[in-house]
C-alpha cells in the first residue's frame, strides 16, 4: 500500500485570496481611521488649549501676576504669556510663542472674545477670575469643538453638545 504524502504547505490560489481580502478590507477601513485621527486631532487640541489654560490659571494663583493665553487663529497658533512689571513674557527660558500649534486635522479656530489694542488673549488674574470666551474647533469634515470659559469665575472646559450656544 502506498500512502499519500501529506503536505501542509499553502497553494498559490489560496495565497493569493488572502491577499486580495487583506486588500479589500484595508480599502475599506482606511478612509473611515483617516476621519478617526482628524477627529481626535481636534479633541487633543481642545485638550492642549484646556491644559494650558488651567495652567495659566494656576500660576496665576501662585506667582500672583496676570497670565494670558494668546491667540493667533489665523496662522493655527496661541501660546502662554506671564506678566512681568508692564510687559507681557514668554513664562520660564521656553519661546511659547511658537510651542502650540492646531492639529493638522483642524480646519479653522474661531475665537469669541473681544480683542485687545495689543492682541486677542485671555487673561487668568491671581483673583482666579477671567474673561468669558469662547473657541470653536472645526475639523475638515465639519465637526465641531468648543472650549470655553462662560462666566468669570469658571475654569475653563470642553463644552458638551448640548451646552453649545
Amino acid at each position: 500500500m502506498r500512502r499519500r504524502r501529506h503536505n501542509s504547505a499553502f497553494t498559490l490560489l489560496e495565497l493569493i485570496l488572502v491577499m486580495v481580502l487583506i486588500a479589500l478590507i484595508v480599502a475599506i477601513v482606511a478612509p473611515r481611521m483617516t476621519g478617526f485621527s482628524m477627529g481626535q486631532s481636534n479633541s487633543e487640541t481642545a485638550r492642549r488649549i484646556v491644559a494650558a489654560a488651567q495652567y495659566a490659571q494656576a500660576e496665576a494663583s501662585n506667582e500672583g501676576r496676570t497670565y494670558r493665553l494668546n491667540f493667533d487663529p489665523p496662522n493655527g497658533k496661541y501660546w502662554l504669556t506671564m506678566q512681568n512689571g508692564a510687559v507681557y513674557v514668554a513664562p520660564g527660558d521656553v519661546d511659547y510663542k511658537n510651542q502650540f500649534v492646531i492639529g493638522d486635522g483642524v480646519a479653522s479656530m474661531n475665537v469669541d472674545i473681544q480683542p485687545q489694542p495689543d492682541g486677542l488673549y485671555v487673561q487668568f488674574r491671581p483673583t482666579g477670575r477671567s474673561d468669558p470666551i469662547n473657541i470653536t474647533l472645526t475639523d475638515r469634515s465639519g465637526q465641531k469643538i468648543v472650549v470655553a470659559c462662560q462666566s468669570p469665575t469658571e475654569a475653563m472646559r470642553i463644552l458638551k453638545p448640548e451646552e453649545m450656544r
